[in-house]
């Protein structure tokens, strides 16, 4: 593999250990390695990505000594449901590019694949994040000048040859935000060579140099970016840790004659927790489990497992794996062709990487074989009907949201469904063990509604104005963005699965100011879900679509036009479904309304109060009971028909029984054909006529 070769001439181990940050090296490539990077990004890639992304300045810029403002070679287009996009007017784009500019295109791994492949490999064996930036230059023209970095880099020669020129530091290990700046640059050169296709180089922060396409031909190189980790990030967590104690969160003394006891005291704690000898080892551990790099996991130089990378969603005519992965060897279908559908939520909580390719059962008619789910919550096969759904644990209405997760986590629950308001703001914090315990469980939280204390707090961080964190409910985007980080900490997974945003009806404004919200609380989520901080996103509401407020396409469009195409990280709603709330259930049942197209979409569906919060159970009568399914209690009979309404993933139920959660996936082993359930809608809420 890719990584494996650079890992092994950088010199494995050694080098983040002995040369990281420390010195410029030059790794030449030998005579059969120079073609090695050549896979990773060709011209023709390149031009692919110039032509089919909406690239903006500065993330795609020229520079030619300095950076040429995009005003020379761009022109402004609006749009009336998109962001406006200074998009590049060709001739003049080349005609600079003649005259001897250098193309910058940042981030290129969250757009390229290959590339993202190999970074989530090298993330995970030096511990940090990186950002790569592709270098594209026509001329001998130097496209930076001679300058130094405030990040270590790797870069990879991919085509064409380069020269260097290295002056060595002036300042050493230089910050971002120092507190002094080396501005004289240096004349003398201590090194120079030609990089050329398969090397590598390394060139610590603060190191000068200077970069032309001197040699006579096009040259095209990528730049690893690695995120810098120093002793000020070290403290920070340091500080954080000592919050533990008393003396560290009281009142600095006012008082002179207090200040030698207390500062001996606040000395002696930062002390003892340095001559800790495994302190720095656990910081790298709270790197390894914090960082939203993405392999997430450290291991040493050559013994990477490749992790799937997850392609965004795209809801017409996709045939995927739920999460975002294409199945292997699966063929889309012809727009217009119908197709079988996987409603099997297992090859989303599975993982790749733990070898075997699965592909998940399928969806057919009725009178076929179907899949049934197993005690665990996942799927089997049994004898006649359609595909199932799957049993989720939420903590709503959870008396102990500990003994809740800890029960679905130790039944094979395959999710967990919470948000930071329940529990009044108790429950997400207190699941973060189980999660933590069992990494196999997916989470989903939610954005909305806040408790009174986490008002105060988004107002005292600017993320609320003090009119809105009054109201306690938001979905605006500074909000959508705070929020996101606090359950982000307090779950302790540096990826949710699920985000959603809790009941946006909640506002009562007219229905295109609405609109508008939602739209630019999915942009927020969008920037989340491509930098990985999100696994996806949805809507969770009560009256929403049955309300007329907004329609699945309603979200569709907004989702597609706050990503600025039709691959969005929209992939999941969440709604009541119960014998109280029968709309939607007739909706499916007729191939209408929102569940129906979400799953047509591709979407997850959760149905959300099967029991309708617990008041069901006293109005489901014997006779009732048995109608769903002979001998029934009224708790299998309301969880057996909600289960078995058509396109719905799964359905959330709360309890602290473990024998209970075992009862209600029993319950819905056997879904009730599409006949009888709509004989039950039309007892229960006959159809107007």
């Amino acid at each position: 593999m890719t990584a494996d070769l650079i890992s092994g001439r950088l010199g494995g181990d050694t080098f983040p250990a002995q040369v990281l940050g420390r010195t410029h090296r030059h790794y030449p490539a030998p005579e059969d390695e120079r073609d090695a990077f050549r896979h990773l990004l060709t011209w023709s890639d390149l031009n692919t990505l110039l032509s089919s992304q909406r690239l903006d300045s500065p993330r795609m810029r020229l520079s030619a000594g300095e950076v040429i403002d995009a005003g020379e070679y761009t022109r402004l287009r609006q749009y009336r449901r998109m962001p406006d996009w200074n998009a590049p007017v060709p001739h003049l784009f080349h005609q600079r590019l003649r005259e001897g500019a250098t193309l910058v295109l940042d981030a290129i791994d969250e757009m390229h694949p290959p590339i993202g492949r190999l970074i989530s490999e090298l993330e995970a064996w030096l511990r940090t994040g990186i950002q790569v930036n592709a270098y594209a230059s026509w001329t001998s023209k130097e496209g930076f000048g001679v300058h130094w970095d405030d990040h270590d880099v790797i870069v990879l020669q991919v085509s064409g040859r380069k020269r260097w020129r290295i002056y060595g530091t002036t300042r050493i290990a230089p910050l971002h935000d120092d507190v002094e700046f080396a501005e004289e640059e240096p004349t003398e050169i201590i090194d120079e060579f030609v990089m050329e296709p398969g090397d590598v180089l390394h060139v610590p922060r603060g190191c000068w140099h200077a970069v032309a396409a001197s040699e006579g031909e096009p040259s095209l190189h990528l730049t690893c970016g690695l995120v810098t980790t120093t002793g000020v990030n070290f403290l920070r967590w340091l500080v954080n840790k000592l919050i533990e104690h008393d003396e560290v969160r009281a009142h600095i003394p006012r008082a002179p004659d207090e200040y030698a006891a207390w500062t001996r005291r606040i000395s002696e704690l930062v002390t003892d927790r340095l001559r800790a000898p495994e302190v720095v080892e656990e910081y790298w551990r709270h790197q390894d489990e914090t960082s939203p790099a993405r392999g997430r996991r450290h291991r040493r130089a050559g013994s990477y497992r490749r992790r799937p990378v997850r392609l965004p969603a795209r809801y017409r005519h996709r045939d995927r794996w739920r999460g975002g992965l294409l199945r292997p060897g699966a063929a889309l279908a012809a727009p217009g062709q119908g197709r079988p559908r996987d409603h099997s939520p297992a090859p989303r909580w599975s993982r790749l990487d733990q070898g075997a390719e699965r592909a998940g059962p399928q969806r057919v008619r009725e009178g076929a074989a179907r899949p049934v789910p197993q005690a665990d919550g996942r799927r089997g096969s049994g004898p006649g009907g359609r595909g199932m759904t799957v049993i989720g644990m939420g903590t709503y209405r959870s008396r102990d949201a500990v003994t809740s997760a800890s029960i679905a986590a130790s039944d094979g629950c395959p999710l967990i469904d919470t948000a930071p308001v329940y529990g009044g703001g108790t429950h997400q914090v207190a699941i973060a063990p189980v999660l933590r315990d069992h990494p196999e469980v997916r989470v989903s939280t939610k954005v909305g509604y806040m408790t009174e204390g986490q008002a105060r707090v988004a107002f005292t961080s600017t993320a609320l104005s003090e009119e809105e964190a009054a109201f306690r409910h938001s979905i605006a985007p500074d909000y959508v963005r705070h929020q996101v980080a606090m359950s982000r900490t307090e779950l302790k997974r540096t990826s949710p699965d699920l985000v959603y945003l809790h009941n946006p009806e909640h506002h009562h404004e007219e229905r295109g100011d609405l609109h508008q919200r939602l739209r630019s609380a999915f942009a927020v989520l969008e920037d989340l879900y491509a930098s990985g901080g999100i696994g996806g996103y949805g809507v969770s509401t009560w009256n929403g679509f049955e309300s007329g407020t907004f329609t699945l396409a309603d979200l569709l469009r907004l989702a597609e036009e706050a990503a600025g195409g039709p691959e969005t990280g929209l992939s999941a709603i969440q709604l009541p479904v119960s014998m109280v709330k029968i709309a939607p259930v007739h909706q499916a049942l007729a191939g209408s309304g929102p569940i129906a197209q979400a799953d047509e979409a591709g979407l997850e569906v959760w149905a959300s109060a099967p029991l309708h919060g617990g008041e069901l159970l006293r109005l489901i009568n014997p006779s009732l009971a048995e109608a769903v399914h002979p001998g029934a209690s009224p708790v299998e009979a309301a969880l057996k028909f909600a289960s078995s309404v058509p396109g719905l993933t799964g359905v959330l139920i709360s309890t602290t029984d473990s024998a209970h959660y075992k009862q209600a996936v029993e319950a819905i082993r056997e879904p009730l054909p599409d006949h009888r359930l709509k004989e039950l809608c039309d007892v229960l809420a006959p159809p107007s006529r």
